[in-house]
């Protein structure tokens, strides 16, 4: 988790803003969300799974309400199952009562005491981005590619698996 306060006392510092500011709660904590934005879509197309939760769904008539911050599905988490899979709207469609997992809407940041659903590891990087957009260095379609990119390099080793040699003989 990622306390906000941090995230703001960062920027600040950063700005040179610690004693002397210019920006408000309200402009961090907005330039915050937009980049919590941009970061979750990013982690979206990314397969990453730091944005993945897993929930037990209960049918009813073969239907049930997906959860509230519910964006993409990932999949069934019962390897037994062979149903189909289906999300129209805010209705999933299944075959019988599974455990699903799926990706998530990182939530607003509301206040300066709340906390960012991530791992500590982005923590630099929403340092960086946010300052750049307050400093008007970093515009919308520029942040959007670059934290595609940056989320691409972070995630790539999550899904590359170890390099496997033929072992050696010798007679």
């Amino acid at each position: 988790m990622i306390l906000v306060k941090d995230v703001i006392q960062s920027i600040l510092y950063d700005k040179g803003e610690m004693y002397a500011r210019k920006h408000s709660n309200e402009e961090l904590i907005n330039t915050i969300n937009l980049v919590l934005n941009y970061l979750n879509l990013a982690l979206i197309n990314a397969d990453s799974d730091y944005i993945v939760k897993e929930k037990d769904i209960k049918l009813k008539n073969g239907k049930a309400l997906v959860p509230e911050d519910f964006v993409k599905l990932k999949g069934v988490e019962s390897q037994d199952y062979n149903g189909k899979t289906k999300v129209l709207g805010h209705t999933l469609y299944l075959d019988s009562d599974e455990t699903i997992s799926y990706f998530y809407q990182i939530p607003k940041v509301l206040t300066i005491e709340d906390e960012i659903d991530l791992p500590y590891l982005f923590f630099a990087l929403l340092v960086r981005y946010a300052g750049g957009i307050l400093d008007g260095a970093i515009q919308s379609d520029t942040l959007a590619n670059a934290l595609s990119g940056e989320v691409q390099r972070m995630t790539q080793s999550n899904t590359v698996g170890p390099i496997i040699r033929p072992m050696q003989f010798y007679v």
